[in-house]
């Protein structure tokens, strides 16, 4: 695959000969999950719309739905002329952010790595070694929690870069779900998230400074066994939710990356969401050219921003959920059909410039400061995910407006 273009400034991939290390491993622990626990991660329109829809019944609470759209008109809409990127922002190592390609395609070479298994400490330690190289300090967090077959050890890995002020938390989760099959890889659910990281380390440690920190997370533990609860999923977000409460006021956003390599990118960001991130998002997109492939999910999705959105931060879950066979389907996550050959470098590339730009331009934003709230108790309810064919990219990613 060829680099998106001639890099821009710093952050070069590895030279020619300069291999990742690849390993091939055996098939997932022994066992299956129900196939419940297989049920999209969308749970539900929020509650603060005032809506839900189900089979055969018209949509209520429209005027609650409506007061909502204009108050996210601002951070939505697609005709809304987005501000100009402030002059701190430097554009995004395109060249450098493909590599991105280089580290899921090794990552994905592991082979199935669930939870608490050999495996799972394997791709760990591949993390660790990886960032290393990068230039950054890993920490290896070996934890024990409680889960449906019993306590297990989880291992989540993290590297920090200092900053001028504040804090941001990137997060990709490491574990592919088991008991799908012997060959289930994850290349995009969780290989993409992870190489998507992998690559912004390398190129945010090679600048000179930053304005603000960057806490690299790959936590263990995303995919439930059974059901989604509280000891089942999310085990990784977490553990590192609680380890940095004592820093809440330093952190300025919580960004989940998982799910975004789909040739036919769509990122499908959930409700349960900042408003002041979604902008950042949206804005930074249509800078790069692609904001038609960046848009609101209709209702909440489980995902490892959630043990952050629910205790206060702001966060976000940067997810393409319609990864399939054709225009709005899904029918390639959780089966052996998750492979290398349904992604490519440019959506991975793409993910990784927008978040290279909600970085740079978090220090200066409106995203509210952390705060503290008791988690929302509404049921949740599985929610119709629209089903809309994509535009084609009118051109490949290109250098932000000015």
């Amino acid at each position: 695959m060829t680099p998106l273009g001639s890099r821009l400034r710093g952050c070069s991939p590895p030279s020619a000969g300069q291999a990742l290390p690849a390993r091939r491993i055996a098939g997932p622990v022994a066992g299956g999950s129900p196939a419940f626990c297989n049920l999209p991660k969308v749970t539900g329109t929020s509650a603060a719309f005032g809506a839900y829809s189900r089979r055969g019944e018209p949509w209520r609470g429209l005027a609650a739905l409506a007061l909502a759209a204009v108050a996210l008109l601002a951070a939505c809409s697609r005709e809304t002329p987005p501000r100009k990127a402030a002059a701190s922002v430097p554009p995004a190592p395109l060249a450098g952010l493909s590599n991105a390609w280089a580290e899921t395609e090794a990552f994905v070479n592991l082979g199935p790595k669930p939870s608490f298994s050999v495996e799972g400490a394997k791709a760990a330690e591949h993390i660790e070694g990886r960032l290393k190289a990068a230039g950054l300090e890993p920490v290896v967090d070996v934890f024990t929690d409680a889960t449906p077959a019993g306590p297990r050890i989880f291992r989540n890995v993290t590297a920090e870069l200092p900053g001028t002020t504040g804090l941001v938390v990137l997060i990709a989760h490491v574990d592919t779900k088991a008991g799908i099959a012997t060959n289930f890889v994850g290349a995009n659910d969780s290989g993409s998230g992870v190489g998507v990281l992998l690559a912004l380390a390398r190129c945010l440690r090679a600048e000179p400074s930053l304005p603000i920190g960057v806490l690299f997370a790959f936590v263990d533990g995303e995919e439930c066994l059974v059901s989604y609860g509280p000891i089942d999923g999310l085990h990784g977000s977490r553990r590192l939710n609680a380890r940095l409460e004592p820093r809440r006021q330093q952190i300025r956003g919580v960004l989940v990356l998982d799910m975004i390599g789909d040739r036919d990118l769509t990122v499908t960001i959930p409700r349960n969401a900042t408003p002041q991130l979604l902008d950042l998002v949206f804005r930074a997109a249509h800078r790069y050219g692609v904001r038609n492939r960046f848009r609101l999910l209709e209702g909440f999705m489980t995902d490892d921003h959630v043990p952050f959105f629910d205790t206060g931060y702001p966060a976000i879950d940067l997810i393409d959920f319609e990864y399939g066979s054709a225009p709005g389907a899904n029918d390639f996550w959780h089966t052996d059909k998750d492979t290398l050959d349904k992604l490519s470098p440019e959506s991975l590339a793409t993910v990784g410039a927008i978040v290279w730009d909600v970085i740079y331009s978090l220090p200066t934003s409106e995203v509210p400061a952390a705060v503290s709230r008791p988690a929302p108790r509404a049921t949740p309810r599985r929610a119709t995910v629209p089903r809309k064919t994509k535009p084609p990219i009118r051109e490949p990613l290109r250098r932000p407006l000015q």
